[in-house]
C-alpha cells in the first residue's frame, strides 16, 4: 500500500512538471520546451513492480538577442560613431593623424591600415580580430605586428563597454 502511494505521488509530480513551458530571458531569447512523459506502473504483488517509462523531450530555441542598447544589430551611425566621434575627435575626426582621417565608416571599412604584418584593414566586416581599429583601441596592436600606442592617446583608453560596442559593430558586419 505504501509503495502504491509513493508511485502515485511520483506520477502526480511528473504530471505537474510536464507540458509546454515558454521562457523568455531578459536578452529577448525565447525557449520553448515540450516534455511528454508517460509512466505506467503495474504492481502484481507487494514484492514485484513493473515500470514502463516513455519520455520524449522537444526543445526549440528561438534567439532574438540584440547587440545594442537600441535592440537591433549595431550600426555605425547609432552605435559606433557616437563613441568614435568623441574619443577620436581632434586627431582623426576633423583632422588627420597617423595617416588616418575618419569622415564616416567608409574611411575605415575595407580600407588598408598600412600597418602590421600582415597588413590589416582598419575594419574587416565580421571580424574584429582582423581589424586594426579594434586592435588599436584594445591595445593589442603589437600582437598583430602593428605599431604605436593604444588609442585614443588623449583621454585614456575607451571603457570596456565602448570597446565591446565597437567590436560588436565590426562583428555584426560594420553596418552603416
Amino acid at each position: 500500500m505504501r509503495f502504491q502511494f509513493v508511485a502515485f505521488s511520483a506520477a502526480l509530480l511528473l504530471a505537474a512538471c510536464s507540458g509546454d513551458k515558454d521562457e523568455t530571458s531578459d536578452s529577448g531569447e525565447t525557449d520553448t520546451d515540450t516534455d511528454t512523459d508517460t509512466d505506467t506502473d503495474t504492481d502484481t504483488d507487494t514484492d514485484t513492480d513493473t515500470d514502463t517509462d516513455t519520455d520524449t523531450d522537444t526543445d526549440t530555441d528561438s534567439d532574438s538577442a540584440s547587440h545594442s542598447a537600441t535592440g537591433s544589430v549595431t550600426t555605425w551611425s547609432g552605435d559606433a560613431f557616437p563613441i568614435i566621434s568623441v574619443a577620436c575627435a581632434g586627431c582623426h575626426v576633423g583632422g588627420q593623424s597617423g595617416g588616418l582621417s575618419i569622415v564616416d565608416e567608409t574611411s575605415l571599412v575595407n580600407v588598408s591600415s598600412g600597418n602590421g604584418t600582415p597588413i590589416l584593414d582598419y575594419v574587416e566586416p565580421g571580424d574584429a580580430a582582423a581589424s586594426y581599429l579594434f586592435q588599436k583601441i584594445a591595445g593589442t596592436q603589437l600582437s598583430v605586428g602593428g605599431a604605436g600606442a593604444r588609442m585614443p592617446l588623449t583621454g585614456g583608453p575607451l571603457s570596456a563597454g565602448d570597446i565591446a560596442i565597437i567590436e560588436q559593430w565590426i562583428n555584426d558586419g560594420a553596418n552603416p
